[in-house]
């Protein structure tokens, strides 16, 4: 209980997050309307998609390096690894953004503009991402998480609350946002490792690299299953089919909205479990997180199976076309609801390698569905194309867990009196 109560304020602010954000998207398509709003959901996840690749997952290494380092007084290290971490993500975004500059005249040309609004804000995604992380480390999560995911797209929802504006506006309130998160961030690590920032220690690049590379192949694929259904509408297919499947993509992720909290407090007692080889413990606690995340997330799914057209007519009518969609993308989170401790009971237990295995297989089942359906099928074919990653996502996550924990995680559904007959 006073685990639960000390985590309290990160799990409250961790569901803020999921609140701003998703009110961060549906207000982009009630004042922007469905082909606008299909616009910045594009730009949107070019630019996730560019500073995933900026950040390389040293973001992740740098969190344990900064954390081990802090532990044992070791303040230079911890220095020398901020710095270094913040100069890669820096030269990295800028160049992309510059890549992306370039690139533009091969964007369709309603995607041009808010493409060109969005890039200066490339460079600051990536190294709020990045402070977000090193806040965390630095034992201030609250704040990381402020930085890293709130303050920005709560301060788009302002902007988009003064009133009516074009989309052109928005994407360059967006980039500006971006900056002050960044800045804003910066200042607060800077001061975290105050003073003696003359003393500081060079990290190994070699160990950065050897140690980020795993957490980077995971994040990337993960963020590429998310946005390539999205981002191919917007290159291939039109603003309006586009706008539609994103708002509908954004609407779905309810079902597990609340249930991305529950990582705080079930990955830390996985990890203790596992690490006291207490294997019985293990299973049952991963067991009982399954069965409240789908408490949690049932309801939520079966109120947007039955409604979807009057969900998505409350931000216009024009969206109301989106229902079979909806349905599809709900659909396909039912497998995360299923399995949705698998990931943190693979990563608690160093399994990284275990969990890219599973991403590189959904994103290879994604990209043969968007070949065969999009072309057909268009928003409808990409919706199809995000179950059937889902789909193999759990399946791989849950086979992972029983082959090398030797816990099936679908063994929590099961009547108790099942369980020994089903192991």
């Amino acid at each position: 209980m006073r685990a639960l109560l000390r985590l309290a304020p990160v799990l409250a602010v961790r569901v803020g997050e999921s609140g701003i954000r998703y009110g961060f998207n549906c207000a982009l398509a009630l004042s922007l309307g469905v082909a606008g709003a299909g616009q910045m959901y594009v730009g949107l996840a070019v630019l996730a998609l560019l500073a995933t690749l900026a950040r390389g997952g040293l973001d992740q290494a740098a969190f344990r390096q900064v954390a081990v380092a802090l532990g044992a007084g070791r303040q230079p290290a911890a220095r020398g690894v901020v710095l270094a971490i913040a100069a890669w993500a820096l030269l990295a975004a800028t160049l992309l953004a510059g890549l992306l500059l370039l690139a533009l005249p091969l964007a369709p040309e309603p995607l041009r503009p808010v493409l060109l609004r969005l890039a200066p804000g490339l460079p600051a995604l990536a190294l709020l991402t990045v402070a977000g992380s090193l806040l965390a480390a630095l034992g201030r999560p609250v704040a990381g998480q402020v930085v890293g995911a709130i303050l920005w797209p709560a301060l788009v929802l302002l902007v988009l609350a003064l009133g009516r504006v074009a989309v052109g506006q928005v994407a360059l309130a967006t980039a500006a946002a971006m900056a002050l998160a960044a800045g804003i961030g910066a200042v607060l690590v800077w001061r975290g490792l105050a003073p003696g920032w003359a003393e500081r220690e060079a990290p190994s690049r070699p160990a950065l690299a050897k140690a980020a590379w795993p957490f980077f192949g995971v994040e990337i694929v993960s963020l590429l299953s998310q946005n390539l259904p999205l981002i191919a509408l917007g290159l291939l297919a039109s603003d309006h089919e586009a706008g539609l499947f994103g708002l509908a993509s954004r609407i779905a992720m309810l079902v597990t909205i609340l249930t991305m909290a529950t990582y705080a407090v079930t990955a830390p007692r996985l990890a203790r479990l596992h690490g006291a080889g207490d294997a019985a413990g293990f299973a049952r606690a991963l067991h009982e997180a399954n069965r409240g995340v789908m408490l949690l997330g049932l309801p939520v799914t079966l109120a947007l199976l039955a409604v979807p057209a009057w969900v998505l007519g409350l931000f216009g009518q024009e969206f109301r076309a989106a229902a079979p969609l909806l349905v599809l993308l709900v659909l396909a989170q039912v497998p995360n609801l299923l399995v949705s401790q698998c990931y943190a009971a693979l990563a608690m237990t160093g399994h990284q390698r275990a969990l890219l295995r599973a991403s590189l297989a959904s994103l290879v089942a994604m990209l043969l569905a968007l070949v065969v359906l999009l072309p057909v099928l268009g928003a409808f074919g990409a919706a199809l194309a995000m179950m059937v990653a889902a789909v193999v996502m759990g399946l791989g996550q849950a086979r992972a867990v029983h082959r090398l924990l030797g816990v099936a995680p679908l063994h929590a559904f099961l009547p108790a009196r099942l369980l020994p007959l089903a192991s």
